[in-house]
């Protein structure tokens, strides 16, 4: 399905990275910059005048120390603290940086994990958690005493500190087990843009009300107003506008709701609304003015008019129950780690996904970068939008974790791709929470506070084992035979008692009786590798690991037969509302994906979609529960 709305295009093949909210003109910060390793800091906030730049090196942002395309080489231990610097001529800053009344809005899309920020030797920010973004303010008064400008940066990188949210980043210097390398200092874009220093949007979110026809936009702005002002949004589609709102406004957080008459026929409303095969996305536009009639802010951004809940064992959007074909996605590439290669990459995993088949992607264990949210938006794929979790459990894990994911909620909640929250997964960092009522209260609070942030998605609180008050009861069954799985989950009985007892991997599946209304989904199964890939296309290098999968086939043919049985077994099911494959590439030992490192499927991709969407299903005996993707949706 091809977008409907060039303006979202534009923006994307621009790489503007955040595309759902758009200001004109921007600049990118990424290139070479000056680096330098440097032993662990003596104090909890560096100096930057400290440190001197004369032996550094360059690297290229915004690709993590260590990983091939940084042109840096990582030493033998990781270090603890990594040292930026880059001088930019004021010039080639956007237009109106200097202009008195503005300010300049300098943006880290993610740093790992503690990081300090200089702009010509003054401090401006200290900001923790690797996986989120962060902005520092500059007044334009302040650009105007030099010709150039010179940023630093210290980060604290806390490489084997199992007490923060750290996801699949080792904590060893080389990566063992299932997980990966690590993702150190500056690791995705730097950028910048300009503002008024009076006051801006500073975040957004979309509550949309199917049953009463209303959509309200909620809207955060950066400081509290002095005076009231005017705020305006309108909605259009494909140029055409179809809802404007104007009020006055006076608090930093106020909302507009719209009255949506254009979804009042019923016979129409379905190309309004977003599915993954309709994904239709309304621009919106937003414009902030003070008395006088002066623009403090103008933005561009969109809403995807949808609905997602659980109800009666199914998975529902738009009301319509829709049955959830998933992949893991781990976001990794061997060539720059968590951070995508390049733009074009971004575009390219979420329309290979969707040309496997799939119309979900399982974010696990990181945060996306936001392009590939808002190409999922455009494309049509649903997203499971998961934490990225510590090891530990105690009081200084507690609070990273929760502060870091209200912090992914708020970046996360206005697209609508975003179908799903999982704070967190098999146990980790709660490793004991089967017996121990501290960590047991720590997974209700996390599924609570997460609700409370986001009433409008169902949540999967912990991921695969040991539920608490989950929407969606998950299971991790990596039987590697078709028999194993259709014996779990044939009929309604095996399934209850599957769900009853001792779980597939030897944990029980739920800590509690699930909520009556609660779906059931298989969210991992599968991981067999392929000892011999297809000799065409010619597999990537493989990185200097042993390969591992839960299972290994000897051929394409073995592999895609044993592949092939575990999906009917789990189409076959008559209670089962979804699924979610490990996973959509090898990445690093783990040679278990569907395709390879370098994201060529490892048979035809024809012959792997017609096995991922059960296209073959009318000639079996084998029924889905239900499988609905309607245009309509209504």
């Amino acid at each position: 399905m091809e977008p409907k709305s060039p303006k979202i295009l534009q923006k994307l093949h621009s790489g503007h990275p955040r595309p759902h909210i758009y200001r004109a003109p921007w600049t990118s910060l990424n290139g070479k910059w000056q680096f330098s390793f440097a032993p662990g800091t003596n104090s909890s906030q560096p100096v930057a005048a400290d440190f001197d730049f004369s032996d550094a090196t360059q690297i290229a942002v915004p690709f993590p120390p260590g990983s091939p395309l940084s042109g840096v080489t990582m030493p033998p231990e990781p270090p603890a603290t990594c040292w930026y610097q880059r001088t930019i001529d004021v010039a080639d800053l956007p237009e109106g940086a200097t202009q008195s009344g503005n300010a300049l809005l300098l943006h880290f899309e993610s740093v790992e994990y503690i990081c300090d920020v200089w702009v010509n030797g003054q401090h401006r920010v200290t900001h923790q958690g690797g996986y989120t973004p962060f902005t520092v303010a500059i007044p334009a008064n302040q650009l105007t005493q030099s010709p150039t400008v010179t940023i630093t940066v210290c980060t604290q990188n806390l490489p084997a500190d199992t007490a923060r949210p750290r996801g699949k980043q080792d904590w060893r210097a080389e990566p063992h087990g299932i997980w990966y390398k690590q993702s150190l200092g500056i690791w995705r874009d730097v950028w910048c843009e300009v503002v008024s220093d009076q006051n801006y949007v500073q975040a957004l979110n979309y509550v949309f009300d199917r049953a009463n026809s209303r959509l309200t936009v909620e809207v955060e702005m950066a400081n509290p107003f002095a005076n009231p002002v005017t705020a305006s949004i309108a909605l259009s589609l494909a140029g055409q506008e179809l809802a404007c709102v104007q009020r006055t406004v006076s608090s930093q957080d106020w909302q507009l709701t719209f009255d949506l008459d254009f979804l009042q026929n019923p016979m129409e409303r379905g190309e309004y609304l977003w599915s993954p095969s309709s994904p239709t996305l309304l621009d919106v536009d937003i414009q902030i003015s003070d008395a006088e009639g002066r623009t403090l802010d103008h933005l561009e951004t969109y809403a995807g008019l949808r609905d997602t809940e659980v109800q009666d064992g199914y998975f529902t959007l738009n009301g319509v129950p829709v049955f959830v074909r998933g992949v893991l996605e781990q976001g990794y590439w061997e060539e720059s780690y968590f951070t995508a290669p390049s733009v074009q990459a971004i575009e390219d995993e979420v329309r290979l996904t969707l040309n496997l088949g799939f119309n979900m992607a399982r974010l696990h264990e990181h945060t996306a970068d936001q392009r590939f949210l808002a190409w999922a938006d455009v494309l049509g794929l649903m997203l499971w939008a998961e934490a990225p979790s510590a090891y530990d459990f105690n009081a200084r894990a507690v609070q990273r974790t929760t502060a870091e994911w209200m912090q992914i909620i708020r970046r996360d909640r206005p697209h609508p791709s975003v179908v799903t929250w999982v704070p967190l997964n098999e146990s980790w960092g709660i490793w004991h929470v089967a017996s121990r009522h501290d960590q047991q209260q720590f997974l209700k609070a996390m599924v609570s506070l997460t609700r409370a942030l986001d009433p409008t998605r169902p949540v999967v609180g912990n991921d695969g084992w040991e539920q608490l008050d989950s929407d969606i009861v998950t299971l991790h069954d990596y039987g590697t035979q078709g028999d194993h799985l259709l014996s779990c989950y044939q009929t309604e009985a095996a399934t209850r008692q599957t769900l009853a007892g001792l779980g597939p991997q030897g944990k029980r599946t739920t800590l509690e009786e699930p909520a009556s209304h609660a779906a059931i989904m298989v969210s991992e199964f599968g991981g067999i590798a392929l000892a011999e890939p297809a000799a065409s296309p010619a597999p990537a290098p493989a990185p200097d690991v042993a390969t591992w999968g839960y299972d290994v086939a000897r051929d394409p043919k073995q592999w895609l037969d044993q592949l092939t049985e575990l999906f009917q077994a789990l189409y076959a099911s008559p209670t089962l509302s979804g699924f979610c494959y490990t996973q959509l590439t090898d990445t690093r030992q783990e040679a278990n994906g569907l395709c390879d490192a370098a994201r060529r499927p490892k048979v035809p991709i024809e012959r792997l979609r017609r096995m991922i969407t059960d296209d073959d299903a009318h000639n079996r005996q084998i029924r889905p529960r239900v499988i609905v993707e309607m245009a309509s949706q209504e």
